[in-house]
């Protein structure tokens, strides 16, 4: 987990590199103390639960609040812009062939069976067929795989 640091008199964040660059006379090892926190005027900042996402959602840092346990930082949902999107579908088109692609070769033993002589069932060829179609469908985060012929 990443711990956030605040400081009191500006309100500004800071991760533990910004720290160490703004007091590079201070030697800590990990984490600095929380009596060399508190003599600087910062806060920790506990991360608050990072929120569910939809396909068209991204979560980004909200403003701190400070809570009966200190300070907490918050997440926001919002929803991605065109270009986001965009990217994203494409991303996920990606991840939705490569699968596609491994699901039809684990059946192209039946192809090359077939080209010993032995056919394919007509449930394999449909399944095949389907698979090659998976990308007519309209949402590639809501798949509607077909299932392989028993």
């Amino acid at each position: 987990m990443n711990i956030v640091y605040r400081q009191r008199s500006t309100g500004s964040l800071h991760n533990i590199n910004s720290l160490r660059r703004a007091f590079p006379h201070v030697g800590w090892a990990d984490e600095p103390d929380v009596e060399f926190l508190d003599f600087h005027g910062i806060d920790i900042v506990k991360q608050g639960e990072y929120p569910t996402l939809q396909a068209n959602e991204k979560a980004v840092m909200g403003e701190p609040e400070l809570t009966l346990e200190g300070w907490e930082q918050n997440w926001m949902v919002v929803p991605f812009s065109t270009d986001e999107l965009q990217a994203n579908t494409a991303a996920q088109w990606e991840v939705i062939r490569h699968q596609r692609d491994e699901k039809l070769r684990a059946t192209d033993f039946h192809v090359i069976r077939a080209q010993e002589g032995i056919a394919i069932s007509a449930d394999m060829l449909a399944y095949r067929q389907a698979l090659r179609d998976i990308t007519e469908q309209a949402d590639p985060f809501n798949i509607l795989w077909p299932l392989p012929p028993t």
